[in-house]
């Protein structure tokens, strides 16, 4: 990691940077000392989950093992108890009291305001996709997993557009549907005729938008090879378990643990698509929503 005057490469695979690459720096580092890192490992490294930067191995960072437990949300060295959630963390008892991620639940820690006017955490500012070109490699990976592990794909394949919220509330619209019922939606998969598409909000984290790439993939399968599937529960659950497995393969076990926790419509689907797979295995599941009605 070299300082401010250093050479314009990647510090993680020594990639020539572009403008969209990005520097940090631990708090724990003298001031001069950063780290500069590529727009394909902004994309696709794993993250401490202290210091919030990117880097070639899960789990944290070298020097967060080194100088002991830092707050996740302010950065400052605790002084006493550490709070975890799940397996993030640690957070100070006045991180762990603050609002929660918009993105993640987890705490905020400093005043932060993602995009969109939403509470953000480090990590899910940090991320906030609003590139096309990274949104594209976000949704080639999923779209890779789910292919690769699967085994399905797309007949008349489609791609990924990032829009602002109003932009998604007139696709909705479009779609005959109701834009302020059932929540937020933060992607839609539609298909018109000729015209499909998924869109999805521009300014969410990687992880979550890696999700909602996922889940209107599996949309997309389910129009052209289950389309009898009703039921809403085992329908968006489909489109859940399939987001989970490719968490699962792409090493973010915690963001696909948290898909678990939700009590929600989404929620319960996965959790019965993950019971219908302890019983037939994963093509079973895939043979079962071909003849689900």
């Amino acid at each position: 990691m070299n300082g401010a005057g250093g050479p314009g490469f990647c510090h993680l695979c020594g990639r020539p940077l572009s403008d969209r690459a990005r520097r940090f720096h631990h708090p724990a580092w003298p001031a001069q000392q950063q780290l500069r890192v590529c727009e394909v490992c902004l994309a696709e490294k794993p993250r401490c989950p202290v210091c919030h930067m990117p880097g070639n191995a899960a789990g944290a960072c070298a020097t967060c093992r080194a100088v002991g437990p830092l707050c996740a949300g302010c950065g400052r060295k605790i002084s006493r108890r550490a709070v975890h959630f799940g397996q993030s963390g640690p957070y100070c008892a006045e991180c762990a009291a603050g609002p929660r991620c918009h993105s993640c639940g987890l705490p905020v820690g400093r005043d932060r305001t993602g995009a969109n006017g939403r509470p953000s955490c480090a990590a899910c500012a940090a991320t906030a996709v609003v590139a096309a070109d990274e949104a594209t490699r976000i949704y080639r990976a999923a779209e890779r997993v789910i292919h690769d592990e699967l085994g399905l794909s797309l007949n008349v394949p489609t791609s990924l557009t990032l829009v602002e919220p109003d932009e998604l509330d007139a696709v909705l619209r479009d779609m005959g549907e109701d834009p302020t019922s059932g929540g937020e939606t933060l992607g839609v998969y539609t298909r018109r005729g000729r015209r499909r598409g998924i869109y999805a909000v521009a300014g969410l984290p990687r992880l979550l938008l890696l999700q909602v790439a996922a889940h209107e993939l599996a949309h997309a399968w389910q129009m052209e090879s289950a389309p009898l599937l009703r039921d809403p529960v085992l329908r968006e659950g489909f489109a859940e378990w399939v987001a989970y497995r490719v968490l699962l393969a792409l090493g973010e076990g915690e963001a696909a643990e948290r898909m678990l926790a939700r009590e929600d419509t989404y929620g319960q689907g996965v959790r019965r698509l993950l019971e219908i797979e302890r019983q037939v295995g994963v093509q079973g599941v895939i043979e079962w929503c071909r003849r689900a009605r």
